[in-house]
């Protein structure tokens, strides 16, 4: 039997939130990022400044949850602001689940960017993000593979 994008959301909503489905949008919220990037010389990364960088994000959030259209959604805040990746224009995808262990993939992608999060959090929403994002614009062609600890504690603040 396959289920429908619906039932796999309210299914993802209820095993990973541990709350009927109904009630449930949150799927995790995550704190700040850290990790490395990898800086190609192009853009504005000049001749012997490429390479693999410490990089993140202090102050950054990430949430994921299903909206009032049944539609999975990202937000994510940094020093530029908050986005929603919908809102964006974004296509984002539920790509894996795994019940037994809590954990799901997600992937984003834009016109110049793909982005994968792999959550994997407990019936209170604490666990681990691991995500990564690779990304070319005139600007800057980069690759970022980052790590958040998520938990309730990091909801969004507007």
């Amino acid at each position: 039997m396959r289920l429908g994008r619906q039932s796999i959301y309210a299914i993802v909503a209820m095993l990973l939130i541990g709350a009927p489905a109904e009630a449930a949008t949150i799927l995790a919220r995550c704190g700040p990022s850290t990790g490395q990037s990898y800086y190609f010389e192009a853009g504005i990364v000049g001749p012997g400044q490429g390479g693999w960088k410490q990089d993140g994000f202090a102050g950054g959030r990430i949430t994921v949850y299903i909206n009032n259209q049944n539609q999975l959604d990202l937000l994510q805040k940094d020093s530029t602001g908050l986005k929603s990746y919908l809102k964006e224009g974004y296509k984002v995808n539920l790509v894996e689940l795994s019940q037994q262990d809590r954990a799901f993939l997600i992937s984003a992608a834009g016109a110049n960017f793909i982005e994968t999060y792999l959550f994997k959090v407990n019936d209170y929403g604490v666990g681990t993000l691991a995500w990564s994002a690779s990304k070319v614009t005139p600007v800057v062609i980069r690759t970022s593979i980052m790590t958040a600890e998520c938990g309730p504690s990091f909801a969004i603040e507007r």
